[in-house]
């Protein structure tokens, strides 16, 4: 027929490139000029910001790059203060001056915007963050029909804890067996809690995996399966076997194998950020008919940070190190000293409270998920013993989109 296919970007052949990022400035000036990119349109155009260091970043971009015009950004403020980081958000704005708005996310709001998500989506999406960007969203398209996102710098600069982890993890198994051991029963039997990304959390997901191969341990960390699921990759020969994680691992078989973390950036830059991040903010937004663009997915930044060592990303115990110098005079130190966060939904508490009597419903007998242990995890949730709304979250989506769509979930 004379048509062919041909892929016109190649994230493995850049990342094999001769790094260019040879400084702090370097990397500013092309945020600058991506930021300046993404500005352009015949339509107003707001950020998201969370008071966090990329969406700070961003926004103080974007005030240099469209100086002395009017700028609005959106931050969601939540009632459990152990999740709402709008006061950080709201500093930020307030110095580089923008017309910031808060979007609080009480239950009544939370639970709109859980109807109208698992009504309207076509296939369902495990990350509950997507609520809050669709009551942002909401409401900016009250002002702008644009919004520029944050998405793609925790992939690309090494934004999170588990990037620290795999380094720890390496320290960790130097440990006697015999230590090891009592460290993870003390820690398993340190009582759950709800709150956001805590040390109680933090450490049971590390003891949980720390023994594992790279691979496993990263997807298992990740909540992408448990540890009762690797199979597959093994050490050095990641990409042989069989199962879910060799599958995982045929992602990187035309990518370097000289930086072992760059690896691990390289493989969350393949699978979760366009399979979860990118399809989150675009079907929250689209949702409230805007439109999100991701100014760190510009092609001149991944071209100039993908192939770049990992130890300007991962410095010791110093996440996205380049990308944090780069931000020095653009936003304020305390935020680019401030530990990330993350963008979350205090759904462990929920799946207690409001949404109970539906993961009750939903969880105690699934349809789509009969061989999972979801009972055991709703269980031990409720009993306090693990935070397990990782695992129950995305189960409950799947169960409600099942029904909506009138699945059918007979073999």
């Amino acid at each position: 027929t004379g048509v062919s296919l041909h892929r016109y970007w190649d994230p493995a052949q850049v990342a094999a490139r001769r790094s260019r990022l040879d400084s702090p400035a370097t990397l500013q000036g092309v945020l600058l000029r991506a930021v300046e990119r993404e500005l352009m349109s015949d339509v107003p155009v707001g950020v998201f910001t969370s008071g966090g260091l990329d969406s700070s970043l961003l926004a103080a971009a974007s005030a240099r790059v469209m100086a002395g015009e009017k700028i609005h950004t959106y931050s969601v403020k939540f009632l459990d203060r152990g999740y709402d980081e709008s006061s950080y958000a709201e500093a930020v704005t307030h110095d580089i001056r923008t017309v910031h708005h808060v979007v609080t996310a009480d239950e009544a709001a939370l639970e709109r915007a859980f109807e109208t998500v698992t009504r309207a989506l076509a296939e369902p999406i495990g990350d509950p963050a997507i609520l809050p960007t669709y009551l942002l969203a909401e409401t900016a398209r009250e002002h702008v029909k644009v919004v520029l996102s944050g998405e793609g710098a925790d992939e690309l600069f090494g934004g999170y804890p588990t990037y620290l982890g795999h380094t720890a993890a390496l320290a960790y198994l130097r440990l006697p067996r015999a230590l090891r051991r009592a460290f993870r029963w003390a820690v398993e039997r340190w009582p759950a809690s709800t709150g956001k990304v805590t040390l109680e959390f933090l450490l049971k997901q590390f003891v949980t995996a720390a023994e594992l191969p790279w691979l496993e341990r990263h997807l298992s960390w990740f909540g992408a399966m448990g540890p009762n699921q690797a199979g597959g990759a093994r050490g050095a020969g990641e990409a042989r076997g069989g199962g879910p994680i060799a599958d995982v691992a045929c992602r990187l078989t035309t990518f370097p194998r000289t930086d072992p973390l760059n690896r691990i950036l390289w493989l969350d830059f393949l699978t979760y950020l366009p399979d979860n991040l990118l399809v989150k903010v675009d079907r929250g937004t689209m949702l409230a008919s805007i439109e999100a663009r991701a100014p760190y997915l510009d092609r001149e930044v991944m071209e100039l940070v993908l192939p770049a060592p990992s130890e300007l990303k991962v410095h010791g115990f110093t996440t996205k190190a380049i990308l944090k110098e780069a931000a020095v005079g653009l936003v304020p130190r305390t935020v680019i000293r401030r530990r990330k966060r993350g963008l979350s939904v205090p759904v462990a508490r929920w799946l207690n409270a409001g949404l109970a009597p539906l993961a009750d419903r939903y969880l105690a007998a699934p349809r789509l998920f009969k061989n999972a242990p979801t009972p055991r995890l709703l269980a031990e949730h409720r009993s306090g013993r693990r935070n397990n709304a990782r695992k129950l979250w995305p189960l409950l989506m799947a169960e409600l989109w099942a029904e909506r769509w009138d699945v059918d979930t007979e073999p």
